[in-house]
């Protein structure tokens, strides 16, 4: 199968200025695959069937979230409490090539509770630890409960 002759000149000088590749062709000289034959950029997809069970854990959703929390409330309306979160790590996609590392977090929280008023002091990932959550209909990622202090003053009516 040779190639029209208006393209032959030029699949011979791209082919020489290396802008197009060569054809693919057999032992004997005939053209298998045309030069023109080759796309260039794109998007790769891969489609992995169900049926493979080394590839069936969800891209972005980690195995494993604990959460706990514990308060103690002291005589005359003061409280103290802690709340842990924990995530195991996380394949950010369902070949399993990028993954988030486990993390946790400790948040404490303490404040007076009164008749009239409340304060309520929360102090969030108070070891500054890293987390993170994969937005994945965005393909990023984002800080998960970055250290912060809330106070809240509240009067009651």
């Amino acid at each position: 199968m040779e190639p029209p002759a208006q393209l032959a000149g030029r699949q011979r000088h791209g082919a020489r200025l290396g802008v197009w590749p060569p054809n693919v062709v057999d032992d004997k000289g005939k053209i298998l695959i045309p030069s023109d034959a080759w796309s260039w950029g794109g998007r790769i997809n891969t489609t992995i069937p169900d049926s493979e069970p080394r590839f069936r854990r969800a891209a972005g959703i980690p195995a494993a979230i604990v959460t706990s929390s514990a308060t103690y409330d002291f005589p005359h309306g003061y409280y103290a409490g802690v709340n842990f979160f924990y995530q195991s790590a996380m394949s950010l996609d369902r070949l399993d090539t990028m993954w988030v590392p486990k993390g946790h977090t400790f948040d404490l929280n303490f404040g007076y509770r009164g008749k009239k008023w409340d304060v309520l002091t929360n102090i969030t990932n108070v070891l500054n630890n890293d987390i993170y959550n994969f937005a994945g209909f965005a393909n990023w990622l984002d800080p998960k409960f970055q250290r912060a202090v809330n106070i809240t003053l509240a009067h009651h009516f």
